[in-house]
């Protein structure tokens, strides 16, 4: 839980400069068996770790839709109606684009979810090479790392609409209590 006494991130930053460096770097997401580029994190909407699944609101034109709607007959998704994703250059299944779902999969309805087993990904700027040397600065973060970094942004979001919500509230009660007196002071006279 965040108190007054803590900096954010934010407040830690001196200049525009720093601040793009402390920006998340972009990660390219590709088909596992050729390696096309078929999105990118800046399309990110979810993750489902039971279905090991990457939730994209768009992807590339070379992934493939198929016109036929299947339906699933067993797992987490049973039920759930869906377009199979392909990859267009060499026709691997990529993931699933749902129609339909149960309450606990609408988060996936009308998006593209990937499967985490057949993509790759790529954080861009990861390798880069100096002076005829390949230089790792980062590891590529797994779905999972991801995942955790999403949950504790919600962590903090919801504990800031919380205290945002009790400092309206204390506003409220303060602005009441200034009239009750304000009322009382002019009955008096």
């Amino acid at each position: 839980m965040l108190t007054t006494n803590e900096e954010s991130p934010v407040d830690l930053v001196t200049s525009k400069d720093e601040l793009v460096s402390q920006a998340p770097t972009p990660i390219v997401f590709q088909c596992k068996n050729c390696r096309v580029i078929i999105g990118d994190s800046f399309q990110w909407v979810s993750n489902n770790e039971t279905l090991n699944l990457i939730t994209l609101q768009a992807l590339s034109r070379v992934v493939e839709v198929s016109n036929i709607m299947e339906t699933s007959r067993d797992g987490e998704d049973i039920g759930s109606t869906f377009f199979v994703l392909n990859c267009g250059k060499c026709r691997s299944f990529l993931g699933r684009k749902y129609i339909t779902s149960s309450r606990e999969l609408d988060s996936l309805r009308d998006l593209y979810s990937l499967d985490v087993s057949a993509i790759d990904s790529y954080q861009l700027g990861t390798f880069l090479i100096e002076d005829g040397q390949q230089t790792n600065f980062k590891a590529t973060p797994s779905v999972c790392s991801l995942h955790t970094q999403q949950l504790k942004m919600e962590r903090v979001l919801l504990t800031l609409n919380e205290r945002i919500s009790n400092l309206k509230e204390k506003l409220e009660k303060l602005k009441s209590t200034v009239e009750l007196r304000r009322s009382k002071r002019i009955s008096l006279n």
